[in-house]
């Protein structure tokens, strides 16, 4: 494989905030800072609202009982206590409303903040400490979508998004990641500055 693609992939996931490219040193996968995470949460939180209000307002049947169906896996995984299941079927919750939604540029931007939020999940987030409560967060989600009330259904994804915000600072407080990222960006610039 050529070298061009290989550069190009890497200046998209750049330009989505996912790698630093420091120059004569390499490509290094980003930890996010607090300030960084809580920008990533608050547009996660108003597009999954969007999308949850459409799912309930304008959603098909068919893409309505996939929704369901995937919360059924996601229950079953829970129930299993499969800490990879339920992760792998949050996502896959979260994209079937996003489907629901029918709504191709929210799509694609809620598609690059999940991008970043996998690279802080695989960072810092212990997802078994969500799972009996992000579990009940995604039924009542899914509850307010079946019953088609958009102000509920947006209302309840709103406050999921915040209470998985709030597991996130406290995952990053505790492993002390936020300035071990920052520091670790600072030595690798100025080894840069210095190979100049």
């Amino acid at each position: 494989m050529s070298r061009t693609p290989v550069w190009e992939a890497v200046k998209r996931l750049e330009t989505q905030g996912l790698v630093e490219v420091v120059p004569r040193l390499g490509v290094f996968v980003l930890n996010f800072s607090v300030e960084k995470v809580r920008e990533i949460f608050a547009v996660r939180e108003v597009l999954e609202g969007l999308a949850a209000r459409l799912a309930a307002e304008r959603g098909a049947d068919e893409d309505l009982r996939t929704v369901e169906a995937v919360f059924e896996s996601h229950r079953s995984a829970v129930a299993q206590g499969d800490i990879e299941g339920f992760s792998r079927t949050d996502f896959e919750f979260h994209n079937a409303v996003l489907a629901a939604a029918g709504n191709a540029l929210l799509s694609r931007q809620l598609e690059a903040v999940y991008a970043q939020i996998l690279v802080l999940r695989l960072r810092t987030l212990a997802v078994e400490d969500r799972m009996d409560s992000g579990s009940a967060e995604l039924k009542a989600i899914l509850e307010a979508i079946l019953a088609r009330d958009p102000v509920r259904a947006e209302s309840v994804a709103r406050s999921h998004t915040r209470l998985v915000l709030q597991d996130a600072m406290r995952v990053l407080h505790e492993k002390g990641l936020p300035a071990e990222a920052a520091a670790r960006s600072q030595s690798r610039r100025r080894l840069a500055a210095r190979g100049r």
